[in-house]
C-alpha cells in the first residue's frame, strides 16, 4: 500500500481527502503546516509522495516546504491549491513536480493526476538510471565520444578527454574544433563532416592531428555520425581514437628498415610477379609495389645475371640454399648499389620469400677498414708514444719502434723479449698486482704509472694505458700504450714546489683568507683565519662563511652582493664578525671573484682584516670632528654677537651725536658691518664654511637695509639674483660693494622724492665670469662728478674692492644711475 503525505492547513478539507484517498487504497498521513511536513518527512521514509497545498498559512508556504523536502530526498510531490492563475501556477515553476491540482476539481482528477504522477515518478527514475549507465559507460570508455554543432563547435566531450590531449571539457565545450586540429589537417577535417552530413554517417576513419595542452601533436582517428534527435543542439557525434602510439610503432618500424637499409619481398611464381616492402622500393628505385619479373632481371647489373637465374633455380629445386651479393642499378637514379639477398621458398604456395639489403655502406665501411688497419699499422711504427702487445706471461708478442728503441731490441725480435726485463724490482710486484686485477676485471682501460729500464739503464718514468684483448669471451693479451713522462715529473715537481711556496705564503699572510664555493662553503683557509677566528681548520673546512658572522642580515646583503656582481672584480665590505670565543669585531671583508676558463662563476676569495683599532680611531677622530665643528660654531657665534654688539655701538653713538654727517658716516659704517654680519650669520646657519648662497644671503641683507635706512617712504629694493654660490673670502668684499651702492643710492638718488625702485642683477656670465649690476631710476650722478676720485671714501671703497677681486667698474648714465661689475667666479 502507497503511504502519502497530505499538507493541508485546513482540518476539515484534509480530513475529507484523507478519507477519500484511504477509500481508494491508500495509506495517508497528515500535516498541518509546513515545519511538521519537513520533520515527517525526515523521520519516515516510507512517505511515497506528498500532496502540497500551495498556501499554507503562517509559516512556511507550500513551495518553500517543497523545497526544503526535495534537498533531503528524490520524491514525487503534487500541488494543490483553490487558484488557477498564472501567478500561483509561477510559485511552482522552479521546483521539480508531478501535478498541479485544482482543489474541488472531483475524485477522480485528484486519483488520476496522483496515478500518473507514480507513473512519471518511475520514469525519471528510470531514465536517471539509464543516463547513469550510459555516463559510466561514456567516463570509462577508452575513446573520446564527442558531439558538434553544425559549424563545428563542441557540445559534449566525454571526460578522458583531458587524459587524451590535457583540456578539461568545460575547457574545449563552446569552441570550434578548428582550434585544436593542426592548420594542415583542417580543410581535410571540414571537408570530411560535409562528406559525413550528406551520406549520414562516414563509410571510414579520419586520420589528423590535435595539439595537446603541453604543445605536442597527437595523431587522432575519429570515425563521425548524424546525430537524428530533432530536439538536440548537436548535429554530429564521433567517437575518437589516440593512434599517435600506433602511427610511431609504424614509422618506427619503417625507420628501422630504412636504418638497416634492409627490405623484404615476395616472388610469386604462380602470378610472375614480385611484392615488396616499402624500403625494399627505395633500395631497387621502385615507385609501385608490384614488380614484374623483366624489371627484376633488368635492375641487376647484366653480369650478375646469370647467377642470380642460376641460384634462384636452385633454391626452388632443393639444390642449394639462397644467398648472394650482386650490384644492381636503381630505376629512378641510375647509381650503382651494393645488394646481399637471402631467400626461402616455400613448395605449398609456390612463392620465393626473401630479404634484399643495401650493404653498399657496409662495403666502404669494409674497404675503410682495410686501409685503416694500414694507416694504424703505420701510425703505430711512427708514434713517439711505446706501443706492444704481451701474453699473461709478459712475453711480448708486438713492439713499435719507439717500445724497440727503449730496449734496445729489433721489431722483429720480441719472441726474446719478456716485459718483466725492463721493470725495476721494486717496481714488479705492483705491476704483477695490477696485471691480476686486469685478469679480473679486463673490462676498460687500465691506467697508472711505473717506471722501466732503458736499454742504457737509465729509469725512465711512464704514464700506462693498457686494455685486455679477448678472444671468445677470454683474455687473450694486453695491449700496452706507454708514454715517457719525466718532462711531465719535471714540470709536476716544479708545480708542487711553486704550490708549497704558495702555501707558505699564504700562511703568512696577516689577514684571514678563506676561499668558497658557489653555496659560499669554505673549501680552504690561511692560518691567519684559524688564528682570528680561534676555531681549527676542521672545524672550519665545510662549513658555510655564515657560522662566522655576527649578523645574519649582513651575511644576506653580502651574498646578495656577490650574485649580483658575478662579472664584477671584486667587492669590499665591513662586516661584523663573531670569534669562537663569541667575542664581536668589524672586519673590513674583500671578495674576489673565481672563474673557470670559460668566465662562469665558480667561487670566491675572501680576506678579512680586523679594523677593531681602526674603527675605534674613526670614532674617537669623528669625536674630535664634532668636538671641533662645535667649538668653531661658538667662535662663529661669538663673533656674530661681538659684530652685532659694534654694530649696536655704532648706531648708538650716531643717535648721541648732533653732526649729522659724523651720525651718517657712523651709520654707514654700520651699514657696512652688517653685510660683513650676514655673511658670517650665513656660515654659522648653513655649517658650510667656505660658500654662501647668493640670493639667499642679499635677500636678507635688502630686508635689513630696508629696515636701518629708516626711509618711510615707497622706496622699494628689488634683486634678481641667480641661484648660485660663491665662496665666502669672495662674498664678505662683495657684500661690501652692493651694500655701498646701495646706500648711496637709497641717500642721493630721490632727493625731493619718496619713491624709487633700486634694482641690483647678480648673474652668471659664461662659466667663468659673473655681473653685477646695481641700478636706480634716480637724478643720476653729474658728469662733472668722477666715481674714481680717492676723496670720495664710499666710491673708493667699491672701486678698491673690485679690483680686490679681479673686477671692472662701469658706471651708466641713462635714466638714473647703473653701476655694472664684471667678476671673475
Amino acid at each position: 500500500m502507497k503511504k502519502l503525505l497530505l499538507v493541508e492547513d485546513e482540518a476539515i478539507i484534509a480530513m475529507d481527502q484523507s478519507t477519500m484517498l484511504e477509500r481508494n487504497g491508500y495509506h495517508v498521513v497528515v500535516a498541518h503546516d509546513g515545519e511538521s511536513a519537513v520533520d515527517m518527512i525526515r523521520e519516515d521514509p516510507g512517505i511515497d509522495l506528498i500532496l502540497m497545498d500551495i498556501n499554507l498559512g503562517p509559516g512556511m508556504d507550500g513551495p518553500d516546504v517543497a523545497k526544503a523536502i526535495l534537498k533531503m530526498r528524490d520524491i514525487p510531490i503534487v500541488f494543490l491549491t483553490s487558484h488557477s492563475s498564472s501567478d500561483m501556477v509561477a510559485k511552482v515553476r522552479e521546483i521539480t513536480r508531478y501535478g498541479y491540482v485544482i482543489k474541488n476539481s472531483g475524485d477522480f482528477v485528484l486519483l488520476s493526476s496522483i496515478e500518473m504522477a507514480f507513473q512519471l515518478f518511475d520514469a525519471h527514475k528510470k531514465i536517471a538510471e539509464s543516463e547513469e549507465r550510459f555516463r559510466s559507460y561514456v567516463e570509462n570508455a577508452s575513446d573520446i565520444i564527442y558531439t558538434l554543432t553544425e559549424e563545428g563547435v563542441f557540445v559534449y566531450l566525454s571526460p578522458n578527454c583531458e587524459d587524451f590531449v590535457g583540456y578539461n571539457p568545460s575547457d574545449v565545450i563552446n569552441n570550434s574544433f578548428t582550434r585544436y586540429i593542426h592548420p594542415d589537417d583542417v580543410e581535410k577535417c571540414i571537408t570530411s563532416l560535409s562528406e559525413v552530413k550528406k551520406a549520414g554517417e562516414s563509410d571510414k576513419s579520419l586520420s589528423y592531428r590535435v595539439r595537446h595542452r603541453d604543445g605536442s601533436w597527437r595523431i587522432h582517428s575519429s570515425k563521425v555520425s548524424i546525430l537524428n534527435d530533432p530536439m538536440d543542439e548537436a548535429v554530429y557525434v564521433g567517437i575518437a581514437r589516440d593512434i599517435t602510439d600506433h602511427v610511431n610503432m609504424e614509422n618506427q618500424l619503417r625507420r628501422a628498415q630504412q636504418v638497416a637499409h634492409m627490405g623484404s619481398w615476395e616472388f610469386d611464381l604462380n602470378m610472375g610477379v614480385v611484392h615488396a616492402s616499402e624500403e625494399a622500393l627505395r633500395i631497387y628505385g621502385l615507385g609501385h609495389r608490384e614488380w614484374t619479373v623483366s624489371e627484376v632481371q633488368n635492375i641487376p647489373l647484366p653480369e650478375y645475371r646469370e647467377m642470380l637465374d642460376t641460384r634462384i633455380n636452385d633454391l626452388i629445386t632443393g639444390k642449394n640454399y639462397y644467398d648472394v651479393q650482386f650490384k644492381i642499378q636503381r630505376l629512378d637514379d641510375n647509381v650503382i648499389r651494393d645488394i646481399h639477398s637471402l631467400a626461402e621458398y616455400d613448395p605449398g604456395t609456390n612463392v620465393v620469400t626473401g630479404i634484399i639489403q643495401d650493404i653498399t655502406d657496409r662495403k666502404k665501411i669494409e674497404d675503410s677498414l682495410r686501409e685503416s688497419e694500414e694507416l694504424y699499422r703505420l701510425l703505430t711504427e711512427t708514434d713517439p708514444d711505446i706501443i706492444c702487445t704481451h701474453d699473461l706471461s709478459g712475453n711480448l708478442l708486438y713492439m713499435n719502434q719507439a717500445a724497440a728503441a727503449l730496449t734496445g731490441y729489433r721489431v722483429n725480435e720480441t719472441s726474446r723479449v719478456n716485459l718483466r726485463q725492463f721493470i725495476p724490482d721494486d717496481q714488479l710486484p705492483g705491476l704483477m698486482e695490477r696485471m691480476d686485477k686486469r685478469l679480473d676485471q679486463y673490462h676498460g682501460v687500465h691506467n697508472y704509472e711505473t717506471e722501466i729500464i732503458s736499454v742504457n739503464g737509465e729509469r725512465v718514468p711512464v704514464d700506462i694505458n693498457s686494455v685486455a684483448i679477448m678472444k671468445d669471451d677470454v683474455v687473450d693479451s694486453i695491449l700496452i700504450v706507454a708514454r715517457d713522462i719525466s718532462h711531465r715529473k719535471h714540470i709536476e715537481e716544479e708545480l708542487e714546489r711553486s704550490r708549497e711556496e704558495y702555501r707558505v705564503l699564504y700562511d703568512s699572510i696577516t689577514d684571514a683568507i678563506l676561499v668558497a664555493d658557489t653555496d659560499r662553503r669554505i673549501t680552504s683557509c690561511n692560518q691567519s683565519f684559524v688564528d682570528l677566528f680561534g676555531y681549527s681548520a676542521e672545524e672550519i673546512i665545510g662549513q658555510k662563511t655564515s657560522f662566522v658572522y655576527a649578523d645574519e642580515q649582513q651575511f644576506e646583503e653580502l651574498g646578495k652582493l656577490i650574485r649580483e656582481r658575478q662579472d664584477t672584480q671584486g667587492i669590499v665590505y665591513t662586516i661584523d664578525y663573531r670569534k669562537k670565543s663569541g667575542e664581536v669585531f668589524p672586519g673590513e671583508t674583500g671578495v674576489y671573484m673565481l672563474k673557470d676558463r670559460d668566465g662562469t662563476f665558480i667561487g670566491f676569495i675572501g680576506m678579512i682584516r680586523d679594523v677593531t683599532d681602526r674603527v675605534e680611531a674613526e670614532a674617537k677622530i669623528k669625536k674630535l670632528l664634532e668636538e671641533k665643528e662645535l667649538f668653531l660654531k661658538e667662535v662663529h657665534h661669538r663673533i656674530k654677537n661681538n659684530m652685532t654688539t659694534i654694530s649696536a655701538l655704532l648706531a648708538l653713538q650716531a643717535d648721541t651725536l648732533d653732526d649729522s654727517r659724523a651720525a651718517d658716516a657712523l651709520r654707514d659704517a654700520r651699514g657696512r658691518l652688517q653685510g660683513m654680519l650676514h655673511i658670517y650669520d650665513k656660515l654659522y646657519r648653513s655649517g658650510d664654511y667656505t660658500s654662501i648662497n647668493v640670493r639667499q644671503y642679499f635677500e636678507d641683507l635688502f630686508a635689513d637695509i630696508s629696515l636701518y635706512t629708516a626711509r618711510e617712504s615707497g622706496l622699494r629694493i628689488v634683486a634678481e639674483v641667480d641661484d648660485i654660490y660663491l665662496d665666502s673670502n669672495f662674498m664678505v668684499p662683495l657684500g661690501i660693494i652692493v651694500n655701498e651702492l646701495v646706500h648711496n643710492a637709497s641717500k642721493y638718488a630721490y632727493p625731493g622724492r619718496d619713491e624709487g625702485d633700486i634694482r641690483v642683477t647678480l648673474e652668471e656670465s659664461g662659466a667663468d665670469h659673473i655681473r653685477l649690476s646695481v641700478s636706480d631710476d634716480g637724478v643720476g650722478i653729474p658728469a662733472e662728478h668722477d666715481i674714481h676720485d680717492p676723496s670720495t671714501f664710499g666710491f673708493n671703497l667699491v672701486n678698491i674692492l673690485t679690483r680686490q677681486l679681479g673686477g671692472e667698474v662701469t658706471l651708466l648714465r641713462d635714466n638714473g644711475t647703473t653701476f655694472s661689475i664684471i667678476l671673475p667666479r
